[in-house]
């Protein structure tokens, strides 16, 4: 129940958002409403100030936005440990040490993976609102699907048990999910070539970053 009702108050939300958005700017073509505000009217220094504030927003919460899927590459490695430990005998403890540590090095590892990976995504794409764009369509709609995801996994393997209309209901959300993220995705990536050979075609490098 805590499950549907927050999962209905966020869609809820989204949708109360885009349809603000959409009929208050009919012309947008930008996936950031803010850069597309202050590309309409670039000397507005109230706008100026909010780019700015959700920039450092950004900044800040960004480490928190990974976080849950640490904590799951985390457990996983963790449980990973405990079964190796398990089919070991109880004398080999120098191996069982250095075979947390190589978890470790690992983990430690897949922190540094991703965060370099977001980093290099952020230098290729060349605008913010084609960076947003991008990451809304794959982040966010994942992060919809997630509990869907979650549950019919829980149900297949038998850890809850769901009726044959919630499951119905939980994969066709989740159908819903992987079709906006699959179209959306489309479409960023479409814009950001778009741009590229719009940039690239510019005399003397005009319009390129």
């Amino acid at each position: 129940r805590v499950l549907l009702a927050s999962m209905f108050s966020l869609c809820t939300i989204y949708m109360a958002m885009g349809v603000v958005v959409a009929l208050g700017f009919p012309d947008i073509d930008s996936g950031s409403v803010s850069a597309f505000l202050a590309q309409r009217d670039p000397s507005n220094r109230w706008l100026a100030m909010v780019n700015a504030m959700i920039g450092l927003a950004i900044l800040c919460t960004f480490p928190l936005q990974m976080q849950p899927a640490l904590m799951v590459l985390d457990k996983q490695r963790v449980a990973h440990r405990h079964h190796h430990n398990r089919h070991h005998h109880q004398g080999h403890r120098h191996g069982c040490s250095a075979w947390a540590a190589a978890g470790a090095v690992r983990s430690v590892a897949i922190r540094f993976g991703l965060v370099g990976g977001c980093v290099l995504v952020v230098l290729l794409v060349p605008e913010l609102e084609l960076l947003i764009a991008l990451l809304g369509a794959l982040c966010q709609a994942s992060l919809s699907a997630l509990p869907f995801l979650i549950s019919l996994t829980l149900h297949a393997r038998g850890a809850v048990r769901i009726s044959a209309s919630r499951a119905a209901l939980h994969v066709g959300l989740l159908s819903f999910c992987i079709l906006a993220a699959t179209t959306g995705s489309y479409s960023a990536f479409a814009d950001i070539a778009s741009y590229l050979r719009v940039a690239r075609a510019a005399p003397d490098g005009a319009g390129r970053l």
